[in-house]
């Protein structure tokens, strides 16, 4: 079986200001955040890799990442317009290539990362934060917004609902889903009827993938195993960001040989497997 790691790195990324920060270099000899995930995926078995960018950054990424992988691994580009809008890796694979069936329409999983682990301590953060039941099977996913650590230990967000029972051993979505081709499939004509709903001149509308698999989930038609990891997260949310992942990479490229390896994980991502 053949299996695929989509990157969606459309985004314009607000918040980090100046620069694509995708292609920020992190790394001692230039890396950048993708470098580290793309070699995750990689060996934990994915052999093929899908970018959906901007046009207007193609040239760019494809010198910075495109050319430098594409001897190691299949490399596509798909690109997402304004103006032509389309109609922890190793559990990941081995969910897909397991092929297990939990019984519903959509059978899926979802890499669950500790809230904790996932902050940032330049300002708030956005994430997909889940409810799993007892048998591992996640039940709510609530895309929250302005996420932090407040300085009593407690985390703040801004929603009124997921305020009273969030804390910092949550499990979150940072996007990385894991699911086959007919939930591709559902997407592609559920988003044309988000699409159709959009007022003219809206530019701010997304469509999240966390609130799609909890519609989901509320409609029992998936079910979603949570793939709990302890990595931790790096990421550039914000500018401020950039010098406290260069210096964990650093860290981790020190301690790597003595403890045989470490995974990145950049925001946000789906895999999806290939028959």
């Amino acid at each position: 079986m053949n299996t695929t790691l989509i990157i969606m790195a459309a985004g314009i990324g607000s918040r980090f200001g100046e620069g694509i920060k995708l292609l920020a270099q992190m790394g001692s000899n230039g890396e950048i955040i993708m470098d580290y995930s793309i070699q995750d995926a990689k060996e934990a078995g994915f052999n093929k890799v899908v970018f959906i960018i901007l046009k207007d950054i193609f040239k760019e990424f494809e010198e910075i990442i495109g050319n430098r992988i594409k001897e190691q691994i299949d490399v596509e580009y798909v690109f997402q317009e304004l103006d032509d809008l389309p109609e922890g890796f190793v559990k990941q694979h081995d969910f897909l290539v397991a092929g297990e069936d939990l019984g519903r329409e959509f059978t899926m999983g979802m890499g669950g990362f500790i809230l904790k682990n996932t902050l940032s301590d330049n300002g708030t953060v956005t994430r997909g934060v889940s409810v799993v039941d007892e048998n591992g099977l996640l039940s709510q996913v609530h895309e929250t917004t302005e996420i932090e650590m407040g300085e009593d230990g407690q985390i703040k967000c801004d929603s009124e609902e997921v305020q009273e029972w969030i804390s910092p051993e949550d499990k979150v979505s940072m996007n990385m889903w894991a699911g086959y081709p007919e939930f591709l499939d559902f997407l592609a004509e559920d988003f044309k009827d988000f699409l159709a709903n959009v007022e003219e001149g809206d530019l701010k509308s997304e469509y999240l993938l966390p609130n799609i698999v909890d519609k989901l989930l509320k409609e029992e038609r998936a079910n979603v195993k949570v793939l709990k990891t302890q990595d931790c997260w790096f990421g550039v949310t914000y500018k401020e960001d950039k010098e406290t992942v260069q210096e964990a990479f650093r860290g981790l490229i020190v301690s790597t040989l003595s403890k045989g390896g470490f995974s990145i994980h950049i925001n946000p991502v789906i895999m999806i497997a290939r028959c």
